[in-house]
């Protein structure tokens, strides 16, 4: 079997090159399944006496499994080896019980869940950590050069805008690969208007999100989207109804073209980041949009809110950096005392977790006061500028606002 065959390789590498760094890496003790004991007794041998045993120790402790092989190569191609031809037997595994799942009759979207569970699990094996050497001057060049022209192409800013200017003036860098950008409101304040505020402005700069809804149907967030990209040319009470002058949509359809997606949460059981991951590797989207965290599940379907909560924030997290997309994400915060609200919430009243606001790049909290048109934004939290505060004078159903900065 070539997998063992490879553990066998890496043993070897290891114990001839003295590389302990290789001995520590993420979840690389579970690689080994047929030379496990092997693989323990190195890591035990090397934190005891704090250096690398020599082949010849483990060949005496394990005479019948240790074998002098050559190895040619570094360690790290070995591993990486390993590593590779582990996962292709997990996903060869993975497949052969989902196909044996549906000839014993078990329906397709419970085998499509454990699928996609099953398959997440192995994103820890893919995914591992990054070392930047920090006086490569030469590496930093090349980083800098591919920043410019990115920002160049992308019409002077290498992420995605919000296109709320007072936004976008504290966050020069767009919305980055690997960010997580909340967006928290007390219930029906106005916190899913402004993520559709934003992937309307996005799909007209040539930017492709892609919406994720448990709270609305996919429909009703299109005619969200249409009604701020048609800036008043529609109601969106109107298109609700199928109200729609044939015209003007056509001449609106002629006028703004670009790609995005809605997801909603009909027939799809539960909404997880595992889930996420096959959408987002289906129409490789510049930004996703989760509407809102409250009615997702986490990948271990934790029933208890709480743990469900800080859970879903830290693989989110993870699965913004792995797929190297910004993910804006949209939460419930949880009313005073009382209930009584006037004004934009503390981002850590997240409900249920205050995971979210710890795992974000940058906090939003946002706030329609009653009986107004008036939408009040906070900046609480902004790894890559200044805090920023403002406010919109906004007509949702005609699609038309006014940003401002005071009221006077």
């Amino acid at each position: 079997m070539e997998e063992v065959l490879t553990e066998v390789k890496v043993i070897n590498s290891i114990l001839k090159g003295g590389d302990k760094n290789a001995l520590y890496g993420p979840s690389v003790d579970d690689l080994f399944t047929a030379y496990g004991d092997v693989w323990a007794e190195i890591k035990q041998y090397t934190d005891k006496y704090g250096q690398m045993p020599s082949f010849e120790v483990i060949a005496e402790k394990f005479p019948d499994d240790v074998v002098d092989v050559e190895v040619k190569g570094k360690t790290e191609y070995y591993m990486d080896t390993l590593r590779s031809e582990y996962i292709n037997n997990r996903v060869e595994t993975v497949l052969t019980k989902a196909g044996q799942a549906l000839s014993n009759g078990t329906s397709p979207n419970e085998v499509k869940e454990r699928l996609q569970e099953a398959l997440g699990k192995l994103d820890r094996f893919v995914s591992t950590a990054r070392d930047l050497s920090i006086m490569d001057t030469e590496e930093a060049k090349r980083h800098y050069e591919e920043v410019r022209a990115r920002a160049e192409a992308m019409g002077g800013t290498p992420g995605v805008p919000t296109g709320l200017d007072f936004i976008d003036a504290c966050m020069p860098l767009g919305m980055q690969a690997g960010d997580v950008i909340s967006l928290i409101g007390y219930p029906a304040r106005g916190k899913s208007a402004l993520g559709t505020l934003f992937s309307a402005k996005a799909i007209q700069k040539g930017f492709k999100p892609l919406i994720f809804t448990r709270e609305m149907s996919a429909e009703a967030v299109r005619d969200r989207i249409y009604t701020v990209m048609g800036s008043g040319l529609f109601s969106n009470s109107e298109l609700m109804l199928g109200l729609v002058n044939t015209d003007e949509f056509r001449s609106f359809s002629e006028k703004n073209k670009g790609e995005g997606w809605i997801v909603d949460g009909n027939g799809t059981g539960n909404m997880t980041p595992n889930f996420m991951r096959g959408k987002i590797d289906q129409h490789r989207p510049d930004f996703v949009v989760l509407d809102y965290l409250q009615l997702l599940s986490d990948n271990r379907l934790t029933e208890d809110m709480t743990a469900r909560m800080r859970n879903l924030s830290l693989e989110i997290k993870d699965l913004a950096n792995q797929c190297q997309i910004p993910i804006i994400v949209i939460s419930s915060a949880t009313p005073p005392d009382g209930g009584k609200v006037d004004g934009p919430p503390n981002v850590e009243r997240s409900a249920w977790s205050r995971q979210l606001a710890y795992d974000s790049t940058v906090c939003i909290a946002v706030h329609r006061h009653d009986d107004t048109n008036l939408y009040q934004l906070e900046c609480a939290k902004n790894r890559y500028g200044p805090l920023f505060s403002g406010f919109l004078d906004w007509d949702m159903d005609r699609g038309t606002y006014e940003e401002k900065f005071d009221l006077d």
